[in-house]
């Protein structure tokens, strides 16, 4: 309860798993998963009517995956832009949350993209804005080569040589070819 006498608004948070994804990644790779949580802080119940989200640009609904709320209605399958999920009358009791899992795959376009996450009902709930980012990377393979000599050379004499590598990038290397060109008169 607050000082002025009024109880605090029911608000919205959210979080995303993974919040990192390879923009190179298959679809399915490229999934996460956003869980919204509307809280009630306040003495009395409220009632939720919809959930909205503004889904980053490049980024598409693909299904419910849980929570405690049970939608009537959810955005179709490949949906962009804002979604809603709209609800029977659902009370959220007072000093209690609620939860919405769903699943998006995230775009191909290098960046951090979050979303903007409101609600309706009986009562004005606090948006969460700029909520839930997901970084989306870009992978890519390195190869670090090193050459070095064991101990000293000697006109004429035989030597060891050694190539050391190793893949510094965060990509699997395959069937990697190294060719090192020898100075003159070696």
């Amino acid at each position: 309860n607050n000082s002025c006498g009024t109880s605090p608004s029911p608000f919205l948070s959210a979080t995303v798993t993974p919040s990192t994804v390879d923009a190179s990644g298959t679809t399915a790779q490229r999934n996460v998963i956003y869980t919204i949580t509307v809280t009630n802080e306040a003495s009395v119940a409220v009632t939720l009517s919809s959930i909205s989200d503004i889904l980053p640009t490049g980024f598409t609904y693909v299904s419910n995956s849980g929570g405690t709320l049970s939608p009537t209605t959810s955005p179709t399958n490949g949906s962009t832009g804002t979604i809603t999920w709209t609800f029977p009358a659902t009370t959220i009791p007072a000093g209690s949350s609620r939860t919405l899992s769903f699943n998006v795959t995230a775009g191909t376009t290098v960046g951090t993209f979050s979303s903007n996450f409101s609600a309706t009902g009986s009562t004005s709930y606090i948006p969460a804005l700029n909520a839930a980012p997901v970084t989306v990377t870009r992978s890519s393979a390195s190869l670090a080569l090193t050459a070095s000599v064991l101990g000293t050379l000697i006109p004429s004499q035989a030597f060891t040589y050694t190539l050391t590598y190793q893949n510094t990038g965060s990509l699997p290397l395959n069937s990697a070819v190294i060719v090192d060109t020898l100075p003159t008169g070696l």
